[in-house]
């Protein structure tokens, strides 16, 4: 099986979903964003979540619903010459997740 990158440079990309026009959105945890990315590998911000979303789907009525897990503290650094990035707690004064 061949594998195609179609782009990179993505924070913890998670819950991508497929639309009609060929693009991608996708999750990217660490930046609270949902990223919109297109078939030439072109990104943009498709919506600004905040906190930790994680995972999508695009419903019958159109919408798009988002899991969100209230957030969750990072921290990056470089190993080997690759950035590295390190998912830990909640941060405080999380209240926990919520479907948007």
């Amino acid at each position: 099986m061949m594998w195609t990158e179609v782009t990179n440079g993505l924070a913890f990309p998670e819950g991508p979903v497929a639309l009609d026009d060929g693009s991608l959105l996708l999750c990217e945890i660490p930046t609270g964003e949902i990223t919109r990315v297109k078939p030439d590998g072109g990104k943009s911000c498709f919506a600004r979540t905040g906190g930790g979303p994680n995972g999508m789907a695009l419903a019958a009525d159109g919408f798009l619903y988002v899991c969100h897990n209230g957030g969750i503290t990072t921290r990056q650094w470089q190993w080997q010459g690759k950035e590295l990035t390190l998912v830990g707690a909640a941060p405080e004064g999380w209240r926990g997740g919520s479907i948007q």
